[in-house]
């Protein structure tokens, strides 16, 4: 499909511009993928999925899931280039189940899939030096020269790893919950608001899919009492872990912008200011999602 932009010179019809390359674009964490298609000039279509994390679904899965959007099918054939930016993308053996779900539905598409953080970088620092961290239902963070990105510490998922976000919240709370040890008032509104026992908790995280997304999605109920002393300094508490062990392995940390891209980093952007501003670094972009970045770095 092209798209083909006539001009009048002198009279005469010429060819101005021609588009015939299809892009899709996705940035996904563990709970949610940001999508565009890149139809045409100023013609893009944006849609929303589950999150495609190869830890967590297989190919028949990824297949299901992008199959239900009737607009991204019509146009299949036509997507010559996919750019897939995801948690848990940091392994060639990982990847290729992606590229293998993308390649069964769009034939005709070269299919590239980075790790989410690459996206943020991309996102974020542009052309110049910085730290990009991701704060969403997983966590994560790296180094940018200008040129080269440098990993840090191994990521190491929702139940070893992932400090400060919103699995790591929802774990931590539901520790506390479930020991009784949360103030008497939050465990009413946990009550009342969510009703979840011991048992549908223990179901959810120990045998249910997708025990990422769950856990996070405790940082919902948290946000809405984030100004509660004990909300207030688990948050706190999980950034400063975050920052200590992932930010501050970096020697140039004090030195240059360090940028932040997530749900979690977003919402409870006043908390990781004054974490940001405790220990003396500049705070650079605080970003919810990667994605319009991400979309105008493609486009250039």
């Amino acid at each position: 499909m092209d798209y083909i932009e006539f001009k009048k010179i002198n009279g005469f019809a010429e060819i101005a511009y021609i588009y015939n390359t299809m892009k899709l674009i996705a940035d996904s964490g563990s709970t949610k993928t940001d999508w565009v298609l890149i139809k045409g000039p100023n013609d893009n279509y944006c849609f929303q999925t589950i999150g495609l994390n190869p830890l967590f679904v297989d190919e028949e899965k990824i297949q299901s899931v992008l199959s239900t959007k009737p607009e991204l099918i019509e146009a299949s054939n036509q997507v010559k280039e996919i750019y897939f930016y995801g948690a848990s993308c940091s392994d060639e053996v990982r990847n290729q189940v992606l590229v293998r779900a993308f390649k069964a539905i769009f034939k005709n598409a070269i299919a590239k899939v980075h790790h989410d953080v690459y996206g943020s970088v991309l996102a974020t620092c542009g052309d110049d030096k910085g730290i990009a961290c991701i704060i969403g239902t997983g966590s994560n963070a790296c180094y940018y020269d200008g040129q080269n990105m440098y990993d840090g510490l191994p990521a190491l998922g929702f139940v070893l790893g992932d400090e400060g976000s919103g699995a790591y919240l929802g774990k931590n709370f539901l520790k506390d919950y479930l020991y009784q040890e949360v103030p008497i008032e939050l465990k009413e509104s946990f009550e009342e608001e969510l009703s979840l026992s011991k048992d549908v908790i223990f179901e959810r995280v120990y045998k249910a899919d997708r025990p990422n997304a769950f856990l996070a999605s405790m940082s919902l109920f948290l946000a809405k009492h984030k100004y509660m002393p004990y909300v207030e300094k688990l948050i706190k508490k999980g950034f400063d872990t975050f920052i200590n062990r992932h930010v501050c392995q970096f020697e140039v940390h004090k030195d240059i912008p360090i940028h932040f891209i997530g749900s979690v980093a977003f919402h409870y952007r006043s908390i990781l200011e004054e974490v940001m501003k405790e220990k003396g670094l500049k705070l650079g972009k605080i970003l919810q999602k990667p994605i319009n970045a991400l979309l105008r770095y493609h486009l250039r």
